[in-house]
Parts: structure tokens; C-alpha cells; sequence
């Protein structure tokens, strides 16, 4: 702590940089963050930052105790506390498997078959999301250790001596590692939030960087994306909102189609084959509403 308060003094007066404090659960979709904080960098060159790597409970403390800026975490932040916002994808659950096991045969594993098997996995989703999931069947779920980082119970799964439940992306299951990767159905999907003290005081720094934050996650500075299949939703009145900060500024989009003359709703010709919807987190969402193109149904935007 006083390590930390001795930066925030030496760096008042740093207009170009300062220091960050983060805790980061484990996620692939750390790689949103690294990219704000990037492009952070390029116009803060004397930025440092600190990561601090942990479940909930670790980090969260480190926040609570002043030690942190922000937090990332897999679990809805308690608002009484804390204000967050939402990464724009989901870590889809799911079980790693010994290359060879008889489960690598399935295409997803069901809750029959992890009855009575040894499971690794964090004490925070074992007790969470995990247990909900199990429903009534959690009585007959083994848990034969605990991992804080999956990256740790992966090792012990490739020796054979159980199975790690775990997110999508985080352990390597390339052909040469010797791990399998099935997710679990009915899918288990959790959304990942970044989160700050309620009343914190920031440097300077963290202000600006939460700035950056709510520009790139959230609706500050940002076009809605309306996702809609045509009959169930019009522009006007959208069932599905997604605010996606890696497609290209809109005003750079030459083509594109009044929904209605007169409307600031517009029809950008994009397509899911263009480099900018593959480009897109949401592009599952956008090839499922877009059974046809260019009729049909398809992403709207407000000039």
C-alpha cells in the first residue's frame, strides 16, 4: 500500500503517464483490456501498469483494501459497492480432456457425465456457477482439487489424474499439447465485468483510463449496433442492443441506405464475410439474424 501511495505522489505531476493497478481473472477476453490499454499508451508514453492475476476473492480484497484501481472478475460486481461495466463477449464453459480419454469422443459433455469423476476446477465456480449448474446432480460431482489457475490444474489433467472444468481459450488444446477442449451443454456461458470502488478517489492516471474504459465498453462516444430479425424488431424499437468498439467508425462507411427517407437510421452495407464483421464479437448474433443478404433482416446503425 504504501509502496502504491508513493507512485500516485511521484507521478502528480506526470501529465503523460502515472501508474495502474488492475486484478484480472482469467479470461481470453483480457484481450479487449490490453487493447484499451494500448491505445492508452499511445497517448500516455510514460504509463505503467501492475497486474495482479487471481479469483474473485484474491483481487477483490486487493480492491476493497485500496490496493487496486480496478478489477476484473467473472461474477456480477455487488453494485452497493461497485460500479463495472461489461466485456462483449461470454466464457463459455467447458471440460479439458486427456487426448485418448473415452470422453474426447463426445462432442459435449452433459451433466451424466461428470457424475463420479475426479473434476478440478476453482473453489469460487465449484461453489458459483458450477453448483447451479449441477442443479440437483451436484451431490454426485467429485471434486478432487482446487486450482486458483487453470493453466496449474491443466497440468494435472494431461497426467491423468482428473478432468478440468474450466473456461474456452484459456488452456492450450492445440493437436501437439494433448488436451481436449468440449463444452457443456446445456451451455454454461458467464459474462466477464471490469469493476471500481463506488467512491473511489482516483489519480489522474485511473481517471482518464476509466474515461477510456466506459469509450470502449460502453456507450460514451459509441454507435448502437441493432441486431434484429425483421417482424420481431424495428430501428425504432430494438430488442437487441450491442455497442461493438472494433468495427471502423461508421462516418467511414460511403455506402449505405436511409431505413426510411428522412431517417437517421441507416443500412451499412457489411456483410459477415467482410473483414469488418469478422472483425465484429457479435458476429454469431449477426449471422443468425442474417438468414439472407442483402434483404431480410441486418445491422442498423443512427447517423
Amino acid at each position: 500500500m504504501a509502496d502504491k501511495i508513493e507512485q500516485e505522489f511521484i507521478s502528480l505531476d506526470d501529465i503523460s503517464g502515472g501508474e495502474l493497478y488492475l486484478g484480472l481473472a482469467e479470461s481470453f477476453q483480457i484481450r479487449y483490456l490490453a487493447r484499451v490499454i494500448k491505445d492508452f499508451k499511445t497517448r500516455n508514453p510514460n504509463l505503467h501498469y501492475h497486474i495482479t492475476s487471481g479469483d474473485t476473492e484474491q483481487i477483490a480484497d486487493k480492491l476493497d483494501k485500496g490496493l487496486l484501481d480496478f478489477l476484473v472478475l467473472a461474477e456480477l460486481p455487488d453494485s452497493r459497492k461497485y460500479e463495472y461495466l461489461s466485456f462483449p463477449e461470454k466464457d463459455v464453459g467447458g471440460l479439458v480432456i486427456p487426448e485418448g480419454d473415452p470422453l474426447s469422443e463426445k462432442g459435449v459433455i452433459q451433466i451424466e457425465d461428470l457424475e463420479e469423476i475426479p473434476l478440478f476446477c476453482s473453489e469460487q465456480a465449484w461453489n458459483g456457477d458450477l453448483k447451479k449448474w449441477f442443479g440437483s446432480s451436484f451431490s454426485k460431482m467429485k471434486l478432487e482439487g482446487s486450482f486458483r489457475l487453470s493453466y496449474n490444474g491443466s497440468i494435472f489433467a494431461r497426467e491423468g489424474l482428473g478432468y478440468l472444468l474450466t473456461f474456452r481459450h484459456l488452456i492450450d488444446t492445440s493437436k501437439e499439447s494433448g488436451l481436449i477442449f468440449r463444452p457443456l451443454e446445456p451451455a454454461l456461458e458467464t459474462t466477464l465485468y471490469i469493476a471500481w470502488n463506488r467512491y473511489q478517489t482516483f489519480t489522474s492516471i485511473a481517471e482518464r483510463f476509466l474515461q477510456q474504459l466506459k469509450d470502449s465498453f460502453g456507450d460514451a462516444g459509441k454507435t448502437d449496433l441493432i441486431y434484429y430479425t425483421k417482424g420481431l424488431a424495428s430501428a425504432g424499437d430494438p430488442k437487441i442492443r450491442c455497442r461493438c468498439f472494433t468495427l471502423p467508425p461508421f462516418s467511414s462507411v460511403t455506402e449505405s441506405l436511409p431505413v426510411s427517407p428522412g431517417s437517421p437510421w441507416r443500412f451499412p452495407r457489411f456483410h459477415p464475410a467482410s473483414p469488418a464483421c469478422r472483425q465484429c464479437p457479435h458476429r454469431r448474433c449477426c449471422r443468425w439474424n442474417l438468414p439472407s443478404w442483402p434483404s431480410g433482416s441486418g445491422c442498423w446503425w443512427r447517423s
